[in-house]
């Protein structure tokens, strides 16, 4: 009998292939381009939410996960056995990326809240 095959399976056929972290909605794209969503046997109407999910939740509560999460906002996954092949150069990538977006949010939050809406 076949080994069940799961989002993390997927993920984690993704992620052999990546040369960098990956958001959840690239992983699931770039699976989608592989075929390997044929594996799956997904039936809810947001499978690429589902399989975010399940990457964050292994990551927090899994101490064995392959996976590691690089970055908080947003987060992007990498494996775990990959770790030694992200330079330092492309983690300050990332993290100047969500440095940028974090202060484009703040900005349009102060923004919305200045603003009188109709009511």
């Amino acid at each position: 009998m076949d080994k069940y095959y799961s989002v993390l399976d997927y993920a984690e056929d993704v992620l052999k292939l990546a040369q960098q972290p990956l958001l959840f909605q690239e992983i699931w794209e770039a699976g989608l381009d592989k075929d390997f969503y044929k594996k799956l046997n997904l039936t809810g109407k947001t499978p690429n939410r589902t399989l975010g999910a399940r990457i964050f939740v292994d990551v927090r509560d899994n101490p064995n996960s392959r996976f590691i999460k690089v970055g908080k906002n947003p987060a992007r996954f990498f494996l775990k056995s990959r770790t030694s092949e992200l330079s330092d150069d492309l983690l300050k990538k990332i993290q100047e990326n969500e440095t940028k977006q974090s202060k484009i949010i703040s900005k349009t939050l102060k923004y919305m809240s200045a603003v009188d809406y109709p009511t």
